[in-house]
C-alpha cells in the first residue's frame, strides 16, 4: 500500500482506523493476545514505513480503532450481544479498553492486553 500510494500520489500516509476490524470473541470474552498481536503487526508496519525506514517513507501515523468498546452496535447501549450467531466474531469488542461488565454501569473501563501493548511500544529507547 504505501508503494503503491507513493506512486499514484506521492504524498504522506495516515491511516485514520487500524486494527482489529473483527476481534475473536467466544462466550462473551474477547481474545485479547490475538486482538494486541494485530494491532503490534499494524503498528510495526507503520513505522517500518516511516521517514528513516523502508521506502519511500511516506507512512506519518495512524489512530488505533478503537478506544473503547461499542455496545451500541447491536442497538442496546447496556449489555454487549455476546455472540448471536455463534461464529466468534463480535463488532463491539474493538476498544482498548471495554466498557465494563454491565453491573459496575457502562462507563467503567477494564484495559485489554493491546493498551499495554501500545504502552510498552511507545516507552522510547
Amino acid at each position: 500500500m504505501w508503494k503503491k500510494v507513493h506512486a499514484i500520489y506521492d504524498k504522506p500516509v495516515v491511516l485514520t482506523e487500524y486494527g482489529t476490524a473483527h476481534p475473536i470473541v467466544k462466550e462473551g470474552k474477547v481474545n485479547e493476545k490475538n486482538q494486541a498481536r494485530i494491532h503490534k503487526l499494524a503498528w510495526e508496519d507503520i513505522e517500518q514505513h516511516s521517514y528513516g525506514g523502508d521506502l519511500p517513507g511516506n507512512a506519518i501515523g495512524g489512530f488505533a480503532f478503537q478506544w473503547v468498546d461499542e455496545w451500541w452496535a447491536n442497538g442496546n447501549k447496556w449489555t454487549h450481544n455476546k455472540n448471536p450467531d455463534g461464529s466468534g466474531w463480535n463488532l463491539e469488542y474493538n476498544g482498548l479498553a471495554s466498557l465494563g461488565n454491565g453491573k459496575s454501569g457502562s462507563l467503567m473501563r477494564q484495559l485489554r492486553d493491546v493498551y499495554f501493548m501500545y504502552q510498552e511500544a511507545w516507552k522510547g529507547e
